[in-house]
């Protein structure tokens, strides 16, 4: 569940002075009392949408954990988006096997990223010939298939798959899944940023992968491979200083004369916008297929 408070809700002064009070995240209960309830005199949208504001953020109560992204910059003129990261209590079952990078572990073992990227590359190309997708558009989803976790490569990510534990590091291929359960606090002992994500990673890797220039459409393989966690459409929220900041992540992301969103803005006119996301779903659903117990694509 994600949340966005912005300007255009009702009584935005007195909801901004409580974003502003909290450095890291806001008090539920305290936001809930700055947005009063809707009164008779109101206009009929501003009512509705504080209704709805006020409905999601009662049900942000139910996070186990909220996260606090202000992709648009500092308040009080900005809104910010919060986050249940690890779902709601009550819900059933975990998040999927590829969206969460600390859900690492499979029942067969670990998996090297050749294998896995190899895996993934097969469910694309039955998908794409179910669907009767032109072969240069079937070819970029090829091409983003084998690029999307190179990310994963980065040494400190290489570690928390290996439980933060330096000996237990693969000696020479690298992994994609673990294969193990990994301890609390891996994540951080491996020096990994809070929200850091691998393939805002693989974006930049791919730009200078020998393979990238078999692209028909840069743009667009780039895209799928940011996107195939369903983040970073447009925004990734996490700075990683490490990585020099020249991600899809960075305000300093440059392709072509290009920022991050403004690539997604050309792509959605591009392929539609609906378009586009059917061409993120293919990517995805051949990751989840692929990550799933390490069922093959028959």
């Amino acid at each position: 569940l994600a949340v966005r408070v912005t300007p255009d809700v009702a009584h935005w002064e007195r909801l901004a002075a409580v974003l502003a009070s909290s450095d890291d995240d806001p008090d539920l209960e305290e936001l809930l009392a700055a947005l009063p309830d809707v009164a008779d005199e109101d206009p009929p949208a501003d009512g509705r949408r504080r209704r709805s504001v006020r409905r999601q953020l009662e049900v942000l109560g139910q996070a186990r954990r909220v996260e606090t992204h202000r992709p648009y910059g500092a308040l009080p003129d900005r809104g910010i988006i919060l986050v249940a990261a690890r779902g709601l209590d009550g819900e059933k079952g975990a998040l999927p096997v590829t969206e969460d990078d600390s859900a690492s572990n499979t029942a067969g073992g670990p998996v090297t990223l050749d294998d896995h990227s190899a895996d993934v590359v097969g469910h694309v190309d039955c998908f794409a010939s179910t669907l009767g997708l032109s072969d240069q558009v079937a070819d970029d989803l090829r091409l983003a298939a084998v690029l999307h976790d190179e990310g994963k490569t980065d040494p400190r990510f290489q570690l928390f798959l290996a439980g933060a534990d330096w000996w237990n590091r693969p000696d020479v291929d690298p992994l994609a899944k673990s294969g193990r359960s990994l301890p609390r606090g891996a994540w951080e002992r491996a020096e990994l940023p809070k929200g850091w994500r691998h393939e805002a990673l693989s974006v930049r890797l791919a730009t200078a992968h020998a393979r990238f220039a078999e692209a028909h459409d840069p743009h667009l393989v780039l895209w799928l491979i940011g996107t195939h966690h369903g983040f970073g459409r447009p925004f990734f929220g996490f700075s990683d200083p490490q990585d020099g900041n020249q991600g899809p992540q960075s305000p300093a992301f440059d392709l072509d004369g290009l920022d991050w969103s403004s690539l997604f803005d050309r792509l959605k006119r591009r392929y539609g916008v609906w378009g586009l996301a059917r061409l993120e779903a293919i990517l995805r659903l051949a990751d989840h297929r692929a990550s799933e117990a390490g069922q093959s694509p028959a």
